[in-house]
């Protein structure tokens, strides 16, 4: 990231409804900001609105209190609209793919999800021990 760099922070106060649709939209929860500044440690980027602070080392994002002081606001902020694209189909479909791995009877199929889910460190191999893959 980058002075002048935009961003997508989630503002889950920010509850958007469609007719007929269970739930806000979730799409609608993120909002863009630009990175305007940096702090005086250089330690966090200043984003425009709100005041909100993201970061340099762990891209997570905080907000001031009414009193001055910080809370960590969110985990991360996403730099492109691809992360955002991912990140709501992640949101929008988890259930779904939990559902069909959760009913899922095939021991292949279940050994490549487990292993797709160690290479990305999601899983340990010591939790699914006893057979090699």
């Amino acid at each position: 990231m980058k002075l002048g760099d935009r961003v997508w922070i989630r503002d889950d106060n920010s509850r958007h409804y469609e007719p007929g649709r269970f739930g806000p939209v979730y799409r609608k929860t993120f909002k863009v900001r630009t990175i305007v500044g940096e702090t005086e440690t250089r330690l966090f980027w200043i984003l425009d609105g709100e005041g909100y602070m993201v970061s340099k080392k762990t891209g997570s994002l905080r907000c001031p209190n009414a009193d001055g002081s910080w809370y960590g606001l969110q985990p991360r902020v996403w730099t492109s609209e691809r992360e955002v694209d991912l990140d709501i189909w992640a949101h929008d479909y988890r259930p779904e793919v939990v559902r069909a791995v959760q009913w899922c009877r095939s021991p292949e199929t279940l050994r490549k999800i487990a292993d797709l889910l160690i290479a990305e460190g999601q899983l340990a191999a010591k939790d699914v021990n006893g057979f090699e893959t």
